[in-house]
């Protein structure tokens, strides 16, 4: 679970009344700027929950790009995607799906009450609760997740929100997720030990293979 702070909520909710502006669309786009980051994808593909279905609480395709520009840019386009989502839901129900953000009870107070039940083919679900006790409440499948990862996607989320907040007209793009010390984390950190190379270049080390083992099969074409 990652805890959301009330003052960016606060913040959300003045913007949605001054600038007529969907609540639900200003919480979906730093989830989907979060989601796009992590997919290295300039658009995503999620299901969604929304509260009022009446298709038993079977989540619906919600698809949306991810365009560059402000957040406002984005808010807006996340904005007809989720409209255009709703109207094609009872097509969508029964599709599986990876991930699952579930919005249905965003103005609660407390999230789930117990265990989530993920669907077979879902591997990650994020329960959004804005009530009083604001937080990103986040159920995965142990075997396909690790404990970490659901932490840090609260944690980007939460980062993303506060940049949303602090100016709808600031450009998302300038917000990098992963930040950079866990970027050289991943790229050098977990890149194995440093081995030193030798002397000799390509070519020698080549020919001296080959007088060791000169009857070694040096190249083969599987076709």
């Amino acid at each position: 679970m990652a805890h959301l702070s009330p003052a960016s909520l606060a913040t959300l909710r003045r913007l949605s009344a001054d600038e007529r502006l969907e609540m639900e669309s200003l919480l979906l786009a730093p989830l989907v700027k979060v989601l796009g980051e992590l997919m290295a994808e300039p658009s995503v593909v999620v299901g969604h929950l929304v509260p009022e279905t009446e298709d038993g609480g079977a989540p619906h395709a919600f698809q949306t790009e991810i365009p560059d520009g402000s957040w406002r840019d984005l808010v807006a386009v996340v904005s007809t995607s989720r409209a255009r989502s709703l109207v094609r839901r009872g097509a969508a129900a029964a599709r599986p799906f990876d991930v699952v953000l579930d919005l249905s009870q965003a103005g609660e107070d407390h999230g789930p009450a117990g265990p989530v039940t993920l669907s077979a083919d879902t591997a990650l679900q994020v329960v959004l609760v804005t009530g009083d006790r604001p937080a990103l409440h986040l159920h995965h499948r142990t075997h396909l997740v690790d404990a970490d990862y659901p932490r840090r996607i609260g944690g980007y989320f939460r980062t993303a929100l506060d940049h949303l907040a602090t100016s709808l007209d600031a450009g998302h793009r300038e917000l990098e997720l992963p930040s950079e010390q866990e970027r050289e984390h991943h790229l050098h950190g977990l890149a194995g030990p440093t081995v030193p190379l030798p002397d000799a270049m390509f070519p020698e080390l080549f020919e001296a293979r080959v007088l060791a083992h000169p009857d070694a099969v040096a190249v083969k074409r599987v076709r």
